[in-house]
C-alpha cells in the first residue's frame, strides 16, 4: 500500500519502450505506476538485479548521509514561487492547461501536501541527493523529513496522487504541463515563468486595440470619446477612452484569433456624423491588423466630422403681367369758351412755373435742357377758361382742365406746337414779364406750329391761346359711354407683381437625395432649389463641418406671366 496522500509518478524516456515501467527509489521507498501482468520469471529477474543495484550504492549512500544534518557547501538558488495568494494558500496560480518550459529552470519542484516532486533535466549530472539538498536549501518548507514522499523526475514523466489517481503534472518533450490543482510550485536557477506561461492555452492570444480619435481633420485630437470591441458574435470583449492626444486604447485583451470591429459609442448624432465601424483582424500572434484607406495607409484612426447647417432664405419672385385697357367712347361735348394751359394737376417736370394774368390767361416756364431729354416731347393739358377771373369771384378757380391736350417738342432750335384743336396761337418769350396776352393771329385750321428759340434762355416761356370762335366739339373725359377692345400695344401695358402661388424651396445632396434644409447636415456638396409654377432657380452650395452656409438668391422673376389684368374703367365699373 501506497501512503495516504502521496505523489506518484511514471518516467518516460528513450529507454522505455514497448509500455515496460520505470521504477525509482523515493526515500526508501518503491513507487511504480501500475503496468500489465508480467510474466513471473521477468518480475523475478527485474527485482534481483534492483537488489544487486541497491546493494552497490549503500555504501556510497551511507557516506551521503552521515554529513546529512549539515546543508551543502555553499548558497543554493533561491526558489521562486508562484502560489502565494494571502486568502486561499492552497490554491495554485497557475490555471489547469498551462504549459512551462522546464529548459529555463535547474529545477521545478511540486509540493502536495508533504510529498515532494522534483523535476530536472534528463542530463542532470546532479544525484537524486543533491538535488533534493538544493531544493530543500532553497524552499525551508521542504526541509521536513519523514513527513512525504520526494520524488525526483529526470526528462519526461508524470506526477499523480495515489489517492484518486489525480494527475498534477505531465513532463513531454521538456514541457511541463500542468493537470491538477497544485497548491505549491517552485522554480530553481531562473525567474518566475512570464504570464503567458501560467496561462492554460485555450486557443486565445494577447491583443492590443488601440484607435487614434480625430475631429474635423487629420491632426486634431478628440478627447473623451469611447469605443468598444465586439467580437463576430456580437460580445463586447473590450471598451476604451481616448485621451488628449486622441488616443484610444485597451490592455492586452485575451481573445481568439479571427475579425473583431472596433465602434464608437455614445456619439452625439446631433453634432456629429456618423462614422463606420472599423473591422480589424486579430492573427494567431495577437497582431491587430488594420484596414487601409483610400491612401494605402491603416485605417486605426477615425475622423469624426461636426455636422453643419444651411440657411436659406426665401426668394422674393416676381411674375409678368399685362395690364389690358380698352379704348373709351365718350359723350361729345360742344365748347365755345377760350381754352389755356392747364396750370392744375400733375404737370410734366420740364415745367418749373406756372402763371397767370389778370385776365385768367395762363402762361408756362419750360425747362429747356430737361424737354430737350425727352425724344416724344411732352403732353400738356389745356384748361377751359369759363370762370370769373380770381379778383372778382376767388371762390371760383378758373382753370378746368378738359380733355384736350397739345405736345411740345425742341427740334433743333425750335419749339413744335401740336394740338388736335385747330385756330391756336402759341409764343415764346425769355422771361415772364416779356409775356403778350395779346393772342394775336390763330393757326386756322393748321394744328402745328414751329416757335424759334433764338434769343431764349435755359426757360422758356410759353403762352398758348386757342381761339373760341365758332366753337368746336371734344370729348368730354368725365362722361364715358362705352369702349372699344384694340390689341393696339399702346392698350396693353407689361407689369410685374410678386407670385402669390406657392413658392417651395427643395435641398439635395450630392447623391440626389431631398434632406430636411433646416436640420444639421454633414458636410459635402448640396444643391438648394427654388420651385415657383414651372420655374426653377438652383444653387450648388458646400456646407462645412460645425460652420453655417448662407443661401440666399436674388429677385426671382418667372418667365411665365401670369392672366391678364383688365384696367378699363368702363368694363370694371360700368
Amino acid at each position: 500500500m501506497y501512503p495516504p496522500g502521496a505523489l506518484h509518478h511514471a518516467v518516460r524516456n528513450s529507454e522505455a519502450e514497448k509500455g515496460e515501467p520505470q521504477l525509482q527509489n523515493k526515500r526508501g521507498e518503491l513507487l511504480f505506476q501500475e503496468v500489465p501482468q508480467m510474466k513471473a520469471k521477468k518480475i523475478l529477474s527485474l527485482m534481483l538485479a534492483l537488489v544487486m543495484a541497491l546493494a552497490l550504492a549503500a555504501p556510497a549512500m551511507a557516506k551521503k548521509d552521515k554529513g546529512s544534518k549539515d546543508k551543502p557547501a555553499g548558497p543554493a538558488v533561491a526558489a521562486v514561487d508562484v502560489d502565494k495568494i494571502e486568502e486561499e494558500p492552497r490554491l495554485s496560480l497557475i490555471e489547469n492547461g498551462a504549459k512551462i518550459d522546464t529548459g529555463k529552470y535547474s529545477a521545478i519542484y511540486i509540493k502536495q501536501a508533504n510529498d515532494i516532486a522534483i523535476i530536472v533535466q534528463r542530463d542532470d549530472l546532479r544525484s537524486d541527493e543533491e538535488i533534493i539538498a538544493e531544493a530543500r536549501a532553497s524552499d525551508k518548507s521542504l526541509d521536513k523529513d519523514g513527513k512525504g514522499a520526494i520524488t525526483v523526475i529526470r526528462g519526461d514523466g508524470m506526477v499523480w496522487l495515489h489517492k484518486n489517481r489525480t494527475t498534477l503534472v505531465d513532463v513531454t518533450g521538456g514541457i511541463l504541463i500542468v493537470l491538477g490543482p497544485i497548491s505549491h510550485i517552485g522554480f530553481v536557477g531562473g525567474d518566475a515563468p512570464t504570464e503567458d506561461e501560467l496561462r492554460p492555452d485555450d486557443g486565445t492570444v494577447s491583443a492590443v486595440f488601440q484607435i487614434t480619435k480625430f475631429l474635423n481633420e487629420l491632426g486634431t485630437p478628440g478627447a473623451g470619446f469611447t469605443f468598444e470591441v465586439v467580437d463576430a458574435e456580437g460580445k463586447v470583449v473590450g471598451e476604451m477612452t481616448s485621451n488628449e492626444q486622441g488616443v484610444a486604447a485597451t490592455s492586452g485583451l485575451e481573445v481568439a484569433p479571427g475579425q473583431y470591429t472596433i465602434r464608437e459609442t455614445g456619439l452625439d448624432f446631433s453634432a456629429y456624423e456618423a462614422v463606420e465601424d472599423i473591422v480589424v483582424t486579430v492573427d494567431e500572434n495577437g497582431q491587430v491588423i488594420y484596414p487601409e484607406d483610400e491612401y494605402g495607409v491603416d485605417r486605426d484612426y477615425i475622423v469624426n466630422y461636426q455636422l453643419g447647417a444651411l440657411e436659406v432664405t426665401a426668394p422674393t419672385v416676381m411674375q409678368k403681367y399685362d395690364e389690358v385697357w380698352h379704348e373709351l367712347t365718350y359723350n361729345k361735348f360742344d365748347q365755345v369758351h377760350t381754352l389755356l394751359s392747364t396750370t392744375v394737376g400733375t404737370l410734366p417736370s420740364c415745367v418749373v412755373e406756372t402763371g397767370a394774368h389778370r385776365n385768367g390767361f395762363t402762361w408756362l416756364g419750360i425747362n429747356k435742357a430737361i424737354l430737350l431729354a425727352e425724344p416724344n416731347g411732352v403732353n400738356i393739358g389745356i384748361s377751359d377758361k369759363n370762370k370769373p377771373i380770381p379778383d372778382v369771384a376767388p371762390e371760383y378757380p378758373w382753370d378746368e382742365p378738359v380733355a384736350p391736350y397739345y405736345n411740345i417738342q425742341i427740334v433743333g432750335n425750335n419749339l413744335v406746337v401740336t394740338s388736335n384743336l385747330a385756330n391756336f396761337v402759341a409764343r415764346v418769350y425769355n422771361s415772364s414779364s416779356a409775356i403778350e396776352f395779346n393772342p394775336g393771329s390763330h393757326s386756322g385750321d393748321n394744328k402745328q406750329l414751329t416757335l424759334s428759340l433764338d434769343g431764349i434762355g435755359d426757360i422758356i416761356y410759353l403762352f398758348l391761346h386757342v381761339e373760341n370762335k365758332g366753337g368746336y366739339e371734344y370729348n368730354d373725359a368725365s362722361q364715358v359711354t362705352g369702349c372699344n377692345p384694340t390689341d393696339d400695344p399702346a392698350y396693353h401695358r407689361e407689369k410685374v407683381k410678386e407670385y402669390d402661388g406657392e413658392v417651395t424651396i427643395t435641398v439635395t445632396n450630392a447623391a440626389g437625395e431631398v434632406v430636411d434644409a433646416a436640420g444639421k447636415l454633414p458636410r459635402g456638396a448640396y444643391t438648394v432649389t427654388v420651385t415657383a409654377g414651372e420655374d426653377t432657380w438652383t444653387q450648388n452650395v458646400t456646407v462645412n463641418p460645425g460652420q453655417t452656409t448662407d443661401v440666399s438668391f436674388e429677385t426671382l422673376t418667372m418667365t411665365t406671366k401670369g392672366d391678364d389684368v383688365l384696367k378699363c374703367p368702363w368694363c370694371v365699373n360700368p
